[in-house]
């Protein structure tokens, strides 16, 4: 673990504690953010209860939080769902978060951060990066299992998507590899020590999957769907 892991975790745990004063506690009928480790592990980052205006009832969901980080301002128009990555422990690649059966999320809040500044958070900036930044976080709640019911609709099973990265690993294909379809691409990104192989997914399919989507600004939320 080096300096780009501690960067890593002082940005998660800014976004943190804004989702918790800024969102969850306004929205949230009641909500728990997870310190344990295997939990975490387990892809719960938070466990919440919410009742919307509409009727709706969600009881306890747990969630992942995809956080765009270091991608701010950037407004990008995918989210990256990871299919496999080289386990430098096991010394061999293994089925990545988003094809792990074991794992206990139930929802992915993806979330496209902005800052009041509006542009420069590079990387080499992105470690002053707090709380006080923010100007507004977009936030997409997804229910994983209709995510990958929807996926599967269009021809992208699991067994597909592992297939599909095996052989973009076993032919050296690295960067962005298109699909030919309007909401998918692979990117494989062979620079990083896990070599992790991502299928990038449309922000308009995304959208369209959502339950629910929220614009949070520093002093107020606003719910769309």
């Amino acid at each position: 673990m080096g300096a780009q892991y501690g960067i890593d975790l002082s940005l998660d745990n800014e976004f943190s504690r804004y989702l918790d004063e800024n969102f969850y506690s306004m929205v949230a009928s009641s909500y728990q953010r997870v310190f344990d480790r295997d939990k975490q592990l387990a892809g719960i980052d938070t466990i919440a209860t919410f009742k919307f205006q509409d009727g709706s009832f969600y009881e306890n969901i747990k969630i992942d939080e995809k956080i765009q980080s270091h991608y701010i301002d950037k407004n990008l128009q995918t989210n990256a769902f990871e299919i496999s990555f080289f386990h430098q422990r096991l010394d061999k690649r293994v089925g990545g978060w988003f094809v792990d059966e074991e794992l206990e999320t139930e929802f992915y809040f993806v979330i496209f951060p902005f800052s009041k500044e509006g542009k420069g958070w590079h990387r080499g900036k992105i470690n002053k990066f707090r709380t006080k930044n923010i100007a507004q976080l977009d936030i997409l709640m997804i229910d994983k299992r209709k995510l990958l019911n929807k996926l599967n609709d269009l021809g992208y099973t699991k067994e597909r998507m592992i297939s599909d990265t095996k052989n973009i690993v076993d032919k050296n294909i690295g960067g962005r590899s298109k699909q030919g379809h309007k909401h998918f691409d692979y990117c494989y990104s062979e620079s990083l020590p896990e070599k992790p192989v991502c299928l990038l997914i449309g922000k308009d399919l995304l959208r369209e999957v959502a339950d629910k989507r929220f614009f949070v600004y520093p002093d107020i939320v606003r719910a769309i769907k």
